[in-house]
């Protein structure tokens, strides 16, 4: 699977952010842009926050200006990410 490290920018909404991505996986198969949308699925458990398994991320307030590490799983018919998000700074 691919991996990227991003800082969120932008939030949509209790679904949906922006990350600016900072760096991608040496070995990643696929190429990512500067900017990507990660689309999070509610009920989907794709979140941990760096305390521990279980974090939730649901506030916009919260995730703005956050890094993260995202594991892609591929895109979904919108072009949206979709990753195993686990949250780096709060």
């Amino acid at each position: 699977m691919d991996c990227l490290l991003g800082l969120v920018t932008r939030v949509v909404d209790d679904e949906t952010f922006d990350v600016t991505v900072v760096s991608q996986g040496q070995t990643n198969r696929d190429t990512y842009g500067r900017c990507e949308r990660i689309h999070i699925p509610p009920g989907s458990g794709m979140v941990q926050a760096s305390a521990g398994p279980g974090g939730r991320w649901g506030s916009g307030r919260l995730l703005f200006g956050t890094s993260v590490s995202l594991t892609v799983h591929g895109r979904d018919s919108s072009g949206r990410l979709l990753c195993d998000v686990r949250l780096l700074s709060v």
